[in-house]
C-alpha cells in the first residue's frame, strides 16, 4: 500500500458558512436605513435601494425579507450589504 492509498479521503461535514464572519467588513456606526426592492430570500441575495442606487443584500439571520420592508445596514462586503429588517417599534422611535 502506498502512502497515497493510505490517505483518508473521507469528507468532513461542512458547516454553513457565513461569508461575512471571516471577511474584513465596512462597519457603520450610525444606523443607515434602506428599502428592499427585490425580495431577500433565505440564504439568497435580494436588492435594496440606498444612496440613490440599488445594491445586493442578504439577511443577517438568513430569513426572508419581502420587498417594501425597511432594513438597517449592518456591514458591507464588496457590493453586497448585510441587513436586518427594522421592526415597527424601531421605525417609530427613530422618527421621533
Amino acid at each position: 500500500m502506498t502512502a497515497l492509498n493510505s490517505f483518508n479521503t473521507s469528507t468532513v461535514p461542512r458547516q454553513p458558512r457565513n461569508r461575512f464572519q471571516s471577511q474584513q467588513l465596512l462597519m457603520f456606526g450610525k444606523k443607515d436605513r434602506a428599502r428592499v426592492v427585490r425580495d431577500i430570500l433565505p440564504e439568497r441575495r435580494g436588492r435594496i435601494s440606498w444612496s440613490n442606487t440599488t445594491w445586493f443584500a442578504i439577511s443577517n439571520d438568513n430569513l426572508g425579507i419581502p420587498a417594501g420592508t425597511v432594513v438597517e445596514l449592518l456591514a458591507r462586503e464588496g457590493n453586497t450589504w448585510l441587513v436586518k429588517a427594522v421592526t415597527d417599534e424601531n421605525v417609530s422611535s427613530s422618527a421621533a
